[in-house]
């Protein structure tokens, strides 16, 4: 499964901010402790970086580096790829490679090794010299991590990833804390107290409400090691935290590199990619013909209206029940249709249940808001009693499912 991060483990922590009234003071946007002005990454912490000699950028090729990765429904080999056509200064071209599991790719040095985990919190990419194994990176500390290394993490908002994503609004994207107010509601627990406003050590440049480029200073915490594997050491770390979507997701890109001229090239194609449309992932096929043939739905209450709030729901959830990914992942708004609402992963997890999933109850609470019970055996065990808010939005003339917040963990 995707590995925990240190924001994912001080989740109840999060309730203090907002169930308080918390607000960050004097933090309209992001920046350094000190209000320094925009952080150039190329001369950070006094330390002047070659800038490549500064060519024109130009259209060329990179290699394509498949990712095996390994989660919460087992082993994945490494996709295959073509060469990935990329805009790049010529003078550092020939030193990166573009590298990508089944879920997210980004540029990295050439001839690194790659490694990717997936869950239902979110999933992962991490890059290093050294080979990489499941064990490694599914542990609470990577070894690697202190030394050069390249992670990016992908936090859903959906699931129990929103509290990664709440605690990434608190610190770096005031204008969202309506979000991270919503997840400690929907939460209850204890409110112990929790720093809100910027690392103090990081120098963070906001680009815009969305996008966050951030230093973490040497020998200390900040947003690259809280939201990644990487760990404190004597270099920086250098990346972006950028939010997407409407629920929304967090994507953090945390790289410590020997060349630290080459984050330059790494982090705009990162942020272009993280803002386009995500496109279907390889686990987005759609599924074999036999699983897309109806069948008896597990819901006591026929849908009657499949095309209001409600209707759209509990037709989802009926789906869920029958193990039809395919089904359930077309009620889901296009961004949403990857990762773990593809058809494909859906089917996968719902559809190996020891206990098919059953809606036990959904009533419209809001304007495009559902609330719903269910229940379900998963394949390892594990039963789940769960709730959880559902939000509509009308989307090309169809009502489609754009969130989840799961109110009991599962």
């Amino acid at each position: 499964m995707a590995h925990t991060s240190n924001a994912q483990k001080g989740g109840a922590a999060l309730l203090a901010l907002v169930l308080a009234g918390a607000a960050m003071s004097g933090c309209a946007r992001p920046t350094a402790a000190a209000n320094a002005p925009a952080v150039n990454v190329a001369a950070v912490n006094g330390t002047p970086v070659s800038q490549g000699g500064n060519a024109p950028p130009v259209s060329t090729t990179v290699p394509f580096v498949g990712c095996a990765q390994d989660g919460q429904t087992g082993p994945k080999m490494a996709p295959s790829g073509s060469p990935k056509t990329v805009v790049l200064d010529p003078n550092v071209a020939g030193q990166l490679a573009y590298y990508a599991s089944s879920y997210v790719g980004v540029l990295g040095p050439k001839g690194w090794y790659c490694f990717g985990t997936y869950g239902s919190s979110g999933w992962s990419l991490f890059l290093s010299p050294s080979p990489i194994r499941a064990s490694d990176v599914e542990a609470e500390r990577w070894n690697a991590g202190a030394g050069p290394a390249l992670e990016v993490a992908v936090s859903s908002g959906d699931t129990s990833g929103r509290f990664n994503v709440a605690q990434a609004i608190v610190r770096a994207f005031p204008s969202h804390m309506a979000f991270a107010r919503q997840v400690a509601s929907d939460s209850g627990g204890p409110t112990p107290n929790f720093a809100v406003g910027p690392f103090p050590a990081d120098q963070m440049t906001a680009k815009s409400d969305t996008v966050v480029e951030y230093t973490t200073a040497p020998n200390a915490q900040g947003l690259g090691t809280t939201f990644s594997l990487l760990t404190a050491s004597a270099a920086p770390i250098d990346g972006v935290a950028i939010l997407q979507g409407p629920t929304p997701d967090l994507y953090v890109l945390a790289a410590r590199l020997p060349n630290r001229s080459l984050i330059n090239a790494i982090m705009p194609r990162f942020e272009a990619d993280t803002a386009a449309t995500p496109a279907p992932s390889a686990d987005a096929a759609p599924a074999p013909a036999a699983a897309q043939q109806s069948a008896p739905t597990p819901v006591a209450t026929p849908v009657s209206n499949a095309s209001s709030p409600l209707g759209v729901v509990q037709a989802f959830y009926a789906a869920l029940g029958q193990g039809d990914g395919a089904t359930a992942s077309r009620l889901v708004i296009p961004q949403k249709r990857a990762g773990n609402f593809s058809a494909a992963a859906l089917s996968s997890y719902y559809g190996r249940m020891s206990q098919p999933l059953q809606l036990l109850g959904a009533r419209q609470t809001g304007p495009g808001t559902v609330a719903v019970r269910y229940s379900f055996v998963a394949a390892g065990g594990h039963a789940c009693d769960g709730a959880a808010n559902v939000q509509t939005v009308e989307a090309g003339g169809q009502t489609l499912i754009a969130g989840i917040s799961a109110l009991s963990g599962c």
